[in-house]
Parts: C-alpha cells; sequence; structure tokens
C-alpha cells in the first residue's frame, strides 16, 4: 500500500469512527430523553397555575431537546457514513497519477501555456502533464 492508498484508507476510517461515535451519543441521548418522559403519567397535563408548571414546563422542554440533540447525532452519523462510503469514489486525485493505465494515458512535458493537471501542491508542480490517449483497437 503506497501513501496516497493509506491517506485514503486512513481518512476512511476517520470517518467511520466519527459516526460510530455520533451514532453512540444519539443513541445515549435518545435513551436518556426516554427515560426522563417514563417519569411524567400518560396524559398528565401541565398543572396551569400550580406552583409546579414552571419545573414541569421545563422538565418537557429538556425531554425535547433531549429528542432533538438525538435527532441531530442521528443526522450527523449518517452524513459521517455517506463521506466513509465516499472516499475514493469522487474522482481522479493528484495522488493518483501514478496509478493510470500507460495505455490511455501518455506522459508528455508541459507546454508553457498548458497547467499541469497532477501537481501535489501549488508550490511543487510535477513535470508532466497527463494527456488522453485514445486507443481504438
Amino acid at each position: 500500500m503506497n501513501t496516497y492508498e493509506a491517506k485514503r484508507a486512513a481518512r476512511k476510517a476517520a470517518y467511520q469512527a466519527k459516526a460510530a461515535r455520533a451514532e453512540r451519543q444519539a443513541d445515549a441521548a435518545h435513551a436518556q430523553a426516554h427515560d426522563m418522559a417514563q417519569a411524567i403519567p400518560f396524559d398528565q397535563p401541565i398543572l396551569v397555575g400550580h406552583h409546579s408548571e414552571r419545573g414541569d414546563r421545563r422538565y418537557r422542554e429538556r425531554i425535547h431537546q433531549g429528542y432533538e440533540k438525538s435527532f441531530g447525532l442521528q443526522k450527523k452519523a449518517e452524513h459521517y457514513a455517506d463521506k466513509a462510503a465516499a472516499v475514493g469514489k469522487g474522482g481522479i486525485s493528484s495522488g493518483e497519477c501514478y496509478r493510470m493505465d500507460a495505455r490511455t494515458l501518455a506522459l508528455q512535458p508541459p507546454s508553457s501555456s498548458m497547467a499541469c493537471g497532477c501537481a501535489p501542491s501549488r508550490s511543487r508542480p510535477c513535470h508532466y502533464v497527463l494527456t488522453m490517449v485514445v486507443d481504438f483497437t
């Protein structure tokens, strides 16, 4: 495995770890909000005018915030799982230039008007430009 493939594998593993961590946090937040909601009897109204009204409203708001946090973390986990699945499928990267098939690509020295297409960075341009060669045989 070369450095580019190692970086790609590390990036995919990092996204998978972030997705798993967000999934665990979402499950914990959902369980906590569910446990808090179990403390209120079903069909228990807020006693308007009673001294417990303010605390009851705040408690129900905390339950709501717990569920909202759980849903947000679930969405975050799905986002990172999608990113992990997409690693390596975004086209040709500058680190992948060495993997091109010699039958379909030819390396030519760059002309003065042509920019380099496989430069790893702007400060270190490579000395060749990839040009497409179509082989109909």
